[in-house]
């Protein structure tokens, strides 16, 4: 796992970045189909989605389209979850942010 996406409004977790081997291509898969395991991470896709699916850039936050090519690729429903919430928010709008860890004072 590379990072974790939140939404741009809630903050909730939306994404999770993965990195497809040593030197390959960042990309997202959706949080709600990941489990957590010991240094690393099961996704309930297949390991052909997961390479096909469009590159992003870990530290660059995401807009609207970005997310929905994110959405068709992985076949989420235009009415249904993340999908759904995204045609509610502005064409530009930039709809998931990067995870800051905060820093106790």
């Amino acid at each position: 796992m590379q990072a974790i996406y939140v939404d741009g409004e809630d903050t909730k977790p939306v994404w999770v970045v993965v990195k497809l081997g040593r030197f390959g291509k960042a990309t997202a898969v959706p949080y709600r189909e990941c489990a957590d395991g010991p240094g690393r991470i099961w996704v309930a896709r297949d390991r052909g989605a997961v390479r096909s699916a469009p590159a992003v850039e870990p530290d660059r936050p995401l807009r609207r389209e970005e997310e929905r090519a994110l959405c068709n690729h992985y076949l989420i429903r235009p009415d249904r979850g993340r999908h759904a919430q995204l045609l509610e928010r502005d064409e530009d709008a930039v709809t998931a942010r990067p995870a800051v860890e905060r820093e106790d004072s």
